[in-house]
């Protein structure tokens, strides 16, 4: 897999999942209104699953342009 890949893939996983939070959040609004606090409570456990795999794509991340720099520094081409 090439480095524009990986970085592409990344982006639309993580767009993904910040669209699944921003539903779970709504879902989990409604079912608030509608007094329905365990499913609320649901959506809201879910997103905190949520913000555990952002949080690892984030340092997955960080590594890899770790990595970048790394290759650069010895004069590789990424």
């Amino acid at each position: 897999m090439s480095l524009s890949m990986f970085k592409d893939e990344h982006q639309e996983k993580a767009n993904n999942l910040l669209n699944q939070f921003d539903s779970n959040t709504m879902q989990a609004a409604l079912r608030v209104a509608e007094g329905d606090f365990s499913k609320a409570a649901t959506h809201y456990f879910n997103n905190a699953h949520i913000c555990n795999e952002l949080q690892y794509m984030k340092n997955e991340k960080e590594t890899m342009d770790q990595i970048v720099r790394q290759m650069k520094a010895h004069g590789i081409t990424p």
